[in-house]
Order: C-alpha cells, then structure tokens, then sequence
C-alpha cells in the first residue's frame, strides 16, 4: 500500500504544469520579432509575431498534458504490485 502511495505521489509531479519560465523561450521569440517589426515595419510582421508566441506558448503546454498510454501502462503496472504484495 505504502509503494503504491509513494508511487501515485510520483505520477503526481510528473504532470506538474507548466511553469512560468517555460514561456521566457516564447517571451524571446515574440521580443525578436517585434524588434524587427520595427526596423522593417509592416502590418502583417506584427501577426507574425503574434502567430510565433501563441504557438510557442501552446506547445509549452501540449509538453505538460499528461501521455494518457503511458498513464494507462503506469496504472497497470501499479496494480500488479499492489496485487501481488496483497498476496503475500
């Protein structure tokens, strides 16, 4: 019981969620693009640097969504253990 509570704890903190400094990389690539917006100027520079952020930032949290096989395979494999430590 106690290895499958240590276990889940685990689990837990692994799909954690993102964290504000994981978006610094997309704060970066939104500042460098905006920079150019300046010295270059255009209208559609600006939706550019727009586009570049949010997929930056909605990959940053695509990276934190848990993988649902592996949580399965996880789940599994816990319950063989407490099965068979049941068992003894």
């Amino acid at each position: 019981m106690l290895l499958t509570m240590i276990s889940l704890l685990v689990s837990k903190v692994a799909f954690a969620s993102a964290t504000a400094d994981e978006f610094i990389r997309c704060n970066k690539l939104a500042v460098t693009k905006l920079e150019y917006c300046l010295d270059n100027g255009g209208e559609a520079c600006w939706a550019q640097s727009k586009a570049s952020y949010d997929a930056c930032h909605e990959q940053v949290i695509q990276n934190h969504l848990p993988n649902r096989e592996r949580m399965e395979a996880e789940k599994s494999a816990h319950q063989t253990i407490n099965n068979e430590y049941h068992r003894q």
